[in-house]
């Protein structure tokens, strides 16, 4: 008999401390020959297995998802690498833009737009035909932000962002069940990360109509942004036990809340969404000092 054919993933985009990073050591780990690609491939180091083990490689590689010449270039060099064929492709996104929509400034929205939505879809694209070739699996990577029900203020940008990734998954996996390729959508909670300079926004500009509470809403943006959640590493292993299974599933919830967070979503009213949400972002302060009814507060 002949050896067995190594699968190889690509993992798009696997910056740094980053989940795109434990998905990478982690196929790596389960055998899989492991393509880590970014814009910024620093801190990634090129791995060979070790003597004995079943290790697979891990590859670092250039590329720029909003960049079509970076995109191609990056597609030349994954044929030769792997005879022309990919078993997975996973679709990371490790920025996110939090700001009143109101104060969003629209380019920097484009941005996250540009790398996580319209980069997702360039990228799949190009290497369509390799994982044609052999039935692979497409895994875009969301949050629960994205889901339907989701209002959390101040994240409207990145909550779009991961509601169009969402549904370009569900209608990507229709469109590729003819040729044999399985798309799943992985919704995340609150995953420990080290790309926290990946967030941008943060701040309330004093022409802003939420100037009144800019220190609430500053406080609130930063836990967002807060390193906080259940381990990247945890989080990709038992994604990768699911993703490795016989049949695996078509939406994997993991991280912190995923599955409670979706069912609430579903379950609760919106009015009662609302209520939850307007609490949390301050901003029934915010209508109590636009009616008079509480004084601003004034720095000493």
């Amino acid at each position: 008999m002949g050896e067995r054919r190594r699968k190889w993933a690509l993992i798009a985009s696997a910056t740094a401390g980053g989940i795109g990073e434990a998905y990478a050591i982690t196929f790596r780990r389960r055998g899989v020959n492991v393509i880590a690609a970014a814009a910024d491939t620093n801190g990634m180091e090129y791995l060979e297995p070790e003597k004995g083990s079943d290790d697979g490689f891990l590859i670092t590689l250039e590329l720029d998802a909003t960049s079509a010449s970076s995109i191609a270039a990056a597609v030349q060099q994954i044929r030769q690498l792997t005879d022309g064929t990919l078993d997975f492709l996973i679709n990371c996104c490790d920025s996110a833009y939090y700001v009143p929509l109101m104060d969003a400034d629209i380019e920097q929205a484009k941005s996250q737009y540009e790398v996580c939505v319209w980069g997702l879809l360039a990228v799949t694209q190009a290497v369509f035909p390799l994982l044609r070739d052999v039935r692979g699996m497409v895994v875009n990577h969301s949050s629960v932000a994205g889901l339907q029900g989701s209002n959390r203020p101040f994240a409207g940008i990145d909550a779009s962002a991961n509601a169009a990734i969402l549904h370009l998954s569900s209608t990507m996996r229709v469109e590729l069940e003819p040729f044999g390729i399985r798309v799943v959508a992985l919704v995340s909670g609150a995953v420990q990360t080290e790309v926290l300079d990946h967030v941008t926004g943060g701040g309330v500009p004093e022409q802003s109509a939420y100037f009144p509470i800019k220190d609430e809403i500053e406080q609130v943006m930063s836990a967002y942004s807060a390193n906080k959640g259940r381990d990247r590493y945890q989080v990709a292993t038992e994604t990768i036990d699911q993703l490795l299974s016989e049949t695996p599933p078509l939406v994997i919830r993991k991280g912190y809340m995923a599955s409670l967070s979706a069912l609430l979503y579903w379950l609760v009213p919106t009015w009662i969404l609302d209520s939850w949400a307007i609490k949390q972002g301050r901003l029934d302060r915010l209508k109590l000092l636009l009616s008079g009814s509480v004084e601003e507060k004034k720095d000493e």
